[in-house]
């Protein structure tokens, strides 16, 4: 039985010392320094470096696409679950929130209608400045002497006009061109077509 109990012993003390070596960083293979397992990663991702930067853009583009709206839907859901515990629990706090609103609403109405009424009344300055331009144009284009409503104005008829009235001519009448001619009927002669 003494046999028996030593070879107990020595088991456990076997195990004992496999199971604190499992915690440890195994031991490279003989000939293969951890130097020279660093330099084999480093020179993998120098060779692989588009791939990687690749991978990269497509991780930014999942990140900025999917997952960060999500995270600041989520974070937005929390902020006014807080909000509303503490609304119900104040309720003097819903009415302040509520008037707060109501004034700024105020301000920014008043903003608005000082606004529009200023930019009426450039409106309406401008109205008027082109009004006496034209009335100005006027009184100078109509102010000679002896001029009548009937007569032409004596400035815009320098010399004889370029196209002489011809009351004959009548489009309607086919009178003037070489009218319409249709095409031939018969296919590109020559060959083929195209």
């Amino acid at each position: 039985m003494g046999e028996v109990s030593d070879d107990i012993e020595e088991m456990s003390v076997d195990v004992e010392e496999e199971s604190q070596n499992t915690f440890l960083a195994p031991e490279p293979p003989e000939g293969m320094d951890v130097n020279s397992n660093l330099l084999t990663t480093f020179s993998w991702i120098l060779d692989n470096w588009f791939l990687l930067l690749i991978i990269g853009v497509c991780s930014m583009y999942i990140y900025q696409r999917y997952i960060y709206p999500a995270i600041e839907k989520f974070r937005h859901t929390l902020a006014d679950r807080e909000m509303e515990a503490k609304l119900h629990k104040n309720p003097d706090l819903v009415r302040a929130r509520q008037e707060a609103l109501m004034e700024a609403r105020r301000k920014m109405q008043e903003k608005h209608d000082a606004e529009a009424a200023r930019m009426a009344e450039l409106r309406k300055v401008r109205e008027e400045k082109k009004k006496e331009e034209i009335l100005s144009k006027n009184l100078e284009k109509y102010s000679s002497v002896g001029h009548t409503l009937n007569e032409a104005d004596p400035r815009s008829q320098s010399g004889p006009s370029s196209r002489p009235n011809r009351t004959d001519y009548n489009p309607l009448m086919g009178s003037g061109s070489g009218g319409y001619r249709p095409q031939r009927r018969r296919p590109c002669s020559g060959g083929g077509c195209g």
